[in-house]
């Protein structure tokens, strides 16, 4: 998982897929951040509230821009030029996970247990729901949650005055421990599949050339049958004309 998270090497095929889930850009730019609006505009000052929600759209826009512009020549410009928009693809995606994780600081600053516990089963929500939608690259979906969890995480060890705050605690850590290595499981499955039909592709195609060199070594010795002057006559095992030259079929 470390080594998967140490450099950003992924095929197109599987960025191309990852920058077409609009469904998932839409529930985390503008669904999910009403949602949260709508949970803690009783709690939370409304400036506050207003400005986390417009960030949310303005990061949703960008990605969506991201995307378009990515999408429309991805085969055929540099892979270093995906490589770049992928990164602010993931940037984006770190500052949706961001302002997640400062809408549950506020939460756990302000709201009370019972909002902040309904907050976090959405926050969940979304978090397994990143599992099918960031898989595709380990590194969109680890962001997103180790970014987010994290933050809940150090909020509640600043703030943590009762047994419910310390247990809230024990399951970020234990929700982290277990979600992340489950989508680095799906992402190497989903991996090592495109790596086999890869190399199934290739063997494909030194088939495909060998048999060509194969029919050109054959043709060009039609070709030198047919243009020598003498009689030639090939047989098999069992004594029965398998090739005849030119001359042999004059004759």
């Amino acid at each position: 998982m470390l080594k998967t998270l140490r450099r950003l090497d992924y095929p197109i095929e599987l960025i191309e897929p990852l920058m077409q889930a609009k469904t998932g850009a839409i529930v985390t730019g503008i669904l999910a951040p009403i949602f949260v609006f709508l949970i803690l505009k009783d709690s939370v000052p409304i400036a506050l509230l207003y400005a986390l929600t417009l960030t949310h759209l303005f990061i949703f826009i960008v990605r969506v821009m991201i995307a378009n512009k990515t999408l429309i020549n991805i085969y055929t410009v540099e892979k270093k030029s995906v490589d770049t928009a992928l990164k602010y693809f993931l940037l984006m995606i770190f500052g949706n996970s961001f302002l997640f994780g400062t809408s549950g600081l506020l939460a756990f600053l302000y709201a009370d247990m019972q909002t902040i516990l309904f907050f976090i089963m959405l926050m969940s929500g979304l978090s397994a729901g990143s599992i099918s939608t960031l898989s595709l690259v380990y590194h969109a979906v680890f962001i997103y949650n180790s970014v987010m969890f994290s933050i809940f995480l150090i909020t509640l060890l600043f703030v943590a005055s009762t047994i419910l705050h310390y247990f809230l605690a024990l399951f970020f850590v234990l929700y982290l421990s277990i979600i992340l290595p489950s989508a680095f499981r799906i992402y190497k499955a989903l991996r090592d599949s495109f790596d086999q039909r890869e190399e199934i592709k290739g063997l494909n195609s030194s088939l495909e050339q060998k048999v060509k060199e194969l029919e050109e070594k054959n043709s060009s010795f039609q070709d030198l049958l047919d243009i020598t002057m003498e009689t030639i006559v090939i047989f098999d095992a069992d004594k029965k004309i398998v090739d005849i030259n030119q001359s042999g079929l004059s004759l």
